[in-house]
């Protein structure tokens, strides 16, 4: 465990400390994703003189349980659950994790419910309703791409249920950016205000530290250490929002004028198949390396000439914010408005979503910039890495939090006092 947050959480020291706010973390896994990092974060960093964290999981699983504090109770729906005919009913998996996870906040005399992504808040904003608990639920990806585009059965009742939930006024909805937010407020007919912004945090210290570690065997295997400034990278889930096919597609156009240019795809998903075929049939997949899920990424990251995101949108990415305290310089499509953010005032370069053309130039640009005009990249990775410090602490994102929590439960409590509403 990392020391920022191991000062925070440790066992021996929470022994001593009583026992305050019980806190439910939710989640759908533990699965390596930046949503699920922050989740572990705060279940892991908060203080245990404010609050007494629990997590809830869908799916037992995924690398950050193993690095949970021992003493953190983890509760799960699954495990327990198995699938049958029943399950068939419309609404009937649904009802049943409302109902386990109600029971779960009942027993464990939860008061507060903390939960990351829109498929959770479905569950949470009736449980707790149901258990009269207070609610802090985080909007990680602009709806009117994330929600609006996934393949959901009874959309709109979902998105009616998801505008109650942000809507409630006993509840907190949280954004990682203003752009989230406004883009929330918009898609879900809510008044200005209503979404509150929180930036997602980065552990500076720890990103570093782990950059040090070696590298995959795969990864020595397939790239030799010359290899490096011709090489760019991209983190994420293997999904058609992500852009994978985009960077191939660039990369193909760069090996005419750069032949042994590389490109490392970390991650997995539902499309590693249709990549893998791309990559053969434009002729690139001595030049297209797929690892698979890494732990510890940012020894790639790090030592790359460039981290690509080609996304078709975004929140706030975690792995530009990663690239930034490494010194990785960044190449991101303009797929919104965080995004465009992130990387103006020249902190990296933005191309055209769906360009391969002008991702290409932008990829030979840096591998130029890298050989030639070293100064160049440094000046530009030096105000990317001050932009996280300023703005992205871990350490203040979780006083932040710990602040916000105690508000929220705070203010719910006083409005069940005065009888407002059903709870």
């Amino acid at each position: 465990m990392n020391p920022a947050l191991s000062l925070r959480a440790s066992p021996a020291i929470a022994e001593n400390l009583p026992v305050s706010i019980p806190l439910l973390c939710c989640s759908s896994s533990f699965d390596g994703g930046g949503s699920e990092r922050q989740l572990w974060q705060l279940a892991s960093g908060i203080s245990r003189r404010a609050f007494s964290p629990s997590v809830y999981l869908l799916h037992r699983r995924g690398p950050y349980l193993d690095r949970l504090d021992c003493n953190t109770p983890v509760y799960d729906y699954f495990s327990s659950h198995q699938e049958s005919l029943l399950n068939k009913i419309p609404g009937q998996i649904h009802r049943r994790q409302v109902a386990h996870l109600t029971a779960t906040l009942e027993r464990a005399r939860t008061q507060v419910v903390y939960d990351r992504t829109y498929h959770l808040t479905l569950l949470t904003a009736p449980a707790c309703r149901s258990a009269k608990v207070a609610r802090v639920s985080v909007i990680v990806s602009p709806p009117s791409q994330d929600f609006e585009n996934a393949t959901e059965r009874f959309k709109w009742q979902k998105r009616r249920q998801l505008r109650a939930a942000y809507a409630d006024p006993k509840s907190l909805a949280l954004a990682v950016s203003d752009a989230v937010a406004r883009d929330a407020e918009n898609y879900f007919r809510l008044p200005a205000g209503t979404v509150r912004v929180v930036p997602s945090p980065i552990d500076i210290e720890s990103v570093g530290k782990q950059a040090t570690e070696a590298l995959p065997e795969v990864i020595k295997q397939a790239i030799a250490p010359e290899q490096w400034g011709r090489t760019f990278c991209v983190v994420g889930r293997m999904s058609a929002e992500k852009g994978q096919r985009l960077a191939i597609a660039a990369l193909a156009k760069l090996v005419h004028r750069v032949p042994d240019a590389r490109l490392i795809l970390v991650g997995d998903g539902p499309m590693r198949q249709s990549l893998i075929q791309q990559a053969e049939q434009l002729g690139v997949s001595a030049n297209v390396v797929m690892p698979g899920f890494v732990a510890n990424p940012y020894p790639i990251i790090q030592r790359s000439a460039g981290a690509i995101v080609p996304s078709q949108y975004e929140g706030l990415p975690n792995v530009i914010l990663e690239a930034f305290v490494l010194g990785t310089p960044v190449i991101a499509t303009k797929c919104s408005e965080s995004v465009e953010g992130l990387l103006d005032e020249q902190r990296g370069t933005l191309v055209k979503q769906n360009d391969s053309e002008q991702l290409q130039q932008a990829m030979a640009r840096l591998i130029e910039q890298t050989r030639d005009s070293p100064e160049v990249i440094r000046h530009q990775t030096d105000l990317a890495r001050g932009y996280v410090k300023e703005r992205h602490s871990l350490v203040s994102w979780l006083v932040t939090m710990e602040d916000l929590l105690k508000e929220q439960h705070d203010r719910f409590q006083a409005l069940n006092s005065a009888g407002s509403g059903d709870g």
